[in-house]
């Protein structure tokens, strides 16, 4: 994963912590609680589903851009391969 990942899940699993964490340290009936703690999972589980849609969207922009590019190379790669073996063919250029 990337640094960027790795910050953002250890910043999501932090806020989870000290959410379940406020949760249970507070006076509530265990049906209030069990409630809280299912809603803050939803919630924590939305934003790590979020965040894993955006790096995916992420790296399949990298990927279309590193293909257009490795397309672009080998078209100027071949180009440059036809020109070099019509040079071959045609024999040496005559001095003048």
């Amino acid at each position: 994963m990337s640094r960027t990942t790795n910050v953002m899940v250890g910043f999501l699993a932090g806020a989870a912590a000290g959410m379940l964490a406020g949760v249970l340290l507070a006076p509530d009936k265990g049906s209030g609680t069990r409630k809280k703690i299912k809603n803050k999972m939803q919630d924590v589980t939305g934003n790590i589903a979020a965040t894993i849609s955006d790096q995916i969207d992420f790296l399949e922009d990298q990927i279309k851009s590193l293909r257009k590019n490795a397309e672009r190379e080998g078209k100027k790669i071949k180009s440059a391969a036809v020109n070099a073996e019509e040079k071959i063919k045609s024999g040496p250029e005559p001095l003048t």
